[in-house]
């Protein structure tokens, strides 16, 4: 019968409710109590055992839901019992190796907080205002609880010192050892010796399923190198040296997959830098001889590919600058044969142009020299006697003066996209400015840009550039130019970013159709088409050169096609060829090609995109250091936030840019012409493509010749 009445009387409703008055439930704790003191075999002097039994009991034979359903609704386990097994727990794991890890990953997220920052960071993450009086902060807590602090600012820089980076050289005392005190710059740099090896053995834990094998040769590194300058401010020069691995793939153009070896407070074509080039030469020329055994695997290194923009080429080749008139590092092309509609390149004497061999650069090299060293000897001003060396490098067909400083490294090099994709952009972009400045032929009493009128092709590329291409820097940049210049000074300089191409790239048809007007004469309405023919074909060569994998021998044959086309359409019907159009034209093609052969990957492997991103996280780097120590200081910021952490599982995988590509949506989704203008709702083609005008062009392009009235022209 008491069975039945406590059934008809349970303690709690099937919600966990208490249905009972408080005496009858105390009544029903005193029993449960003295049955679990008999079963467990406790006392009342010793009631441990039927705490136990009753804790196992509740473990074993209630499912996890009705446990915290239950126990949730008891304050004082919640707020008392609780917290005094977790805030213990918390001591602990603030003292732990786990938090110190925690916390300097903390710091180091994303750059490097600096002191400030990160102590306001540890007190906003574990620390409130209080109400109590003579307290301003409190702990916070959940269910009284503390929330784990991170790590005090002192105790976090004493373990960050602690790290071993490895072993850093003092550019000051082994690069400028016999400079005047005043001339002497701070850097520092790593020996490849040594970091190459334990890079290999950091990759071959770490990420050993991500890394590709080339030519099935397994465990064979290929070393990408090159150097350029680090932004650290309007008026502070700088240079940095990077090194990273081809086997990485499409990681490569991440920042975080290219590393510091070299850093100092010079130009990039210093004394310096040429003293470092030498020494990493050597270094280069030993370990490519040696196999090193890393991990207990034997591991070697090949020094595959250079990335350097133009300029820093010609000073690794030892050459004249860009503005030679042998212009290229690549082939011996110059200003005056660049032109040849029908031009190619390539190793053979059948080809209009060939690339330098090595033999060559070393014996004009020491032509120069016998030079140097005979208008030593006589008088005459500096000026003339570097025109005598000038006029001879030209004489000989040449535009090498020194032996390279890479040595053999340098037939290697191959050219890198990002820059000659930047240049182009703005180079046809320039042409469409000037084509609608002169269309709008602007009153002279007309010197800011508000007084243009809105409807001539100037005003209506600035707004188009402003609101429709996405590229509103691009608008304000030219809009400040007109202001400064009223259009009839310097030319227009813009420097192209990578986000600019792409969205002139997506937009061209736009910004071109913006100059377009019902009284344009024949010539101007051709002009036009030439500029929508121009931006097509570039836009299909990025498409292609812009790939690190995914890529076929078949997508580099089309690429040979569209370079040829755009090098054919900017010598038929535009007043000249400019280096980076001709390097497009007939570089890009040849490099793809060896590129593919040799890795089965694209062009965009040996891109500088990683780097030109790298150099921005130096910047951040160099905001959180002392300016006495600045190189050694980012040196480590580097190798805890990159390696480090990265080996004890605190790393965030970089979101890259490779995923948006050149070709916009509406011309993949067919929603728009090939060209991305926008067609009718039967159309195949827009007015543009269809027009009679393309069909000439591209038939004068495919024949190499003129086909059209050159009064058009």
């Amino acid at each position: 019968m008491a069975v039945l009445n406590r059934k008809n009387s349970p303690t709690s409703n099937t919600a966990g409710d208490t249905n009972i008055s408080k005496g009858t439930l105390s009544k029903r704790c005193s029993e449960t109590f003295k049955a679990a003191l008999r079963i467990h075999g406790g006392t009342v002097s010793n009631t441990v055992p039927a705490a136990a039994g009753l804790v196992e009991t509740l473990v074993v034979k209630f499912p996890q839901n009705s446990l915290v359903n239950t126990i949730s609704r008891k304050r004082k386990l919640c707020e008392k019992v609780f917290p005094q097994i977790y805030n213990k727990k918390v001591q602990e794991f603030e003292t732990s190796e786990q938090n110190q890890l925690r916390s300097i990953s903390v710091y180091f997220a994303k750059g490097v907080m600096g002191k400030r920052k990160y102590r306001s960071v540890c007190k906003t993450l574990s620390m409130k205002r209080s109400k109590k009086k003579g307290k301003k902060f409190e702990r916070l807590k959940i269910m009284s609880c503390k929330v784990s602090k991170l790590l005090p600012y002192e105790k976090l820089m004493a373990c960050v010192k602690s790290i071993d980076i490895g072993w850093i050289g003092n550019v000051r005392e082994d690069f400028c050892y016999d400079f005047d005190e005043e001339d002497k710059v701070e850097g520092c740099y790593r020996s490849l010796t040594q970091f190459l090896p334990f890079m290999a053995s950091f990759y071959l834990r770490v990420s050993q399923e991500n890394l590709l094998w080339f030519n099935n040769k397994i465990n064979t590194f290929h070393v990408v190198v090159g150097g350029d300058g680090a932004p650290f401010g309007k008026d502070e020069t700088a240079c940095s040296w990077l090194v990273s691995f081809l086997n990485r793939g499409r990681h490569i153009l991440s920042s975080n997959e290219n590393f510091l070896i070299f850093g100092a407070n010079c130009s990039e074509s210093s004394l310096v830098v040429q003293r470092y080039v030498k020494f990493l030469f050597s270094e280069m020329s030993e370990i490519e001889n040696k196999t090193f055994q890393v991990n207990g695997t034997e591991v070697k290194f090949t020094f595959s590919e250079f990335p350097n923009d133009l300029k820093m080429l010609a000073f690794l080749a030892g050459e004249l600058s860009v503005s030679a008139t042998y212009f290229s590092t690549f082939a011996n092309v110059n200003t005056g044969n660049c032109d040849v509609v029908s031009g190619t390149f390539g190793p053979g004497p059948t080809h209009t142009w060939q690339p330098w061999r090595y033999n060559q650069r070393v014996a004009m090299a020491k032509e120069v020299e016998k030079l140097k060293l005979k208008l030593e000897k006589q008088k005459g001003s500096k000026v003339s006697k570097r025109k005598k060396v000038t006029s001879l490098i030209s004489d000989k067909k040449s535009r090498q003066e020194f032996v390279p400083l890479l040595g053999q490294f340098v037939d290697r090099a191959h050219i890198e996209p990002l820059h000659p994709k930047n240049n182009a952009c703005q180079q046809l972009f320039r042409r469409i400015l000037y084509e609608s400045i002169g269309k709008s032929a602007l009153d002279k009493s007309v010197v800011h840009f508000d007084q243009v009128p809105s409807s001539a092709p100037f005003s209506r590329l600035v707004n188009c550039l402003q609101k429709t291409a996405k590229l509103p820097r691009l608008a304000k940049k030219v809009r400040r130019w007109f202001n400064e210049t009223n259009a009839s000074g310097s030319d227009f300089q813009y420097r192209f970013t990578g986000q600019d191409s792409r969205m002139f790239l997506h937009n061209f048809m736009l910004v071109i159709d913006s100059l377009k007007q019902p009284a344009d004469s024949e010539k101007q309405t051709f002009t036009l088409h030439v500029f929508a023919y121009i931006c097509l074909q570039l836009r299909q060569i990025v498409s292609i050169v812009c790939r690190v994998v995914s890529i076929r021998l078949q997508d580099i044959t089309q690429l040979k096609g569209y370079c040829s086309n755009l090098f054919r359409a900017c010598c038929l019907f535009t007043s000249s060829i400019s280096p980076t159009i001709w390097s497009i034209g007939h570089i890009i093609p040849a490099h793809a090609l060896e590129v593919f052969n040799k890795y089965q990957l694209g062009l965009n492997c040996v891109s500088m995109e990683g780097r030109e991103s790298k150099h921005m996280a130096i910047g951040r780097y160099s905001t959180n250091t002392n300016f006495s120590g600045r190189w050694g200081q980012i040196f480590s910021h580097e190798f805890v936030q990159l390696v480090w952490l990265r080996e004890r599982g605190f790393y965030e995988e970089e979101n890259l840019q490779h995923k948006q590509t050149y070709i916009p949506k509406r011309v993949t989704n067919g929603e728009s012409c090939f060209c991305g203008f926008e067609i009718g709702p039967q159309e195949q083609k827009c007015h543009y493509c269809s027009h009679k005008y393309m069909d000439q062009i591209e038939k004068s392009i495919k024949l190499g010749k003129l086909l059209v009235d050159k009064k058009l022209i």
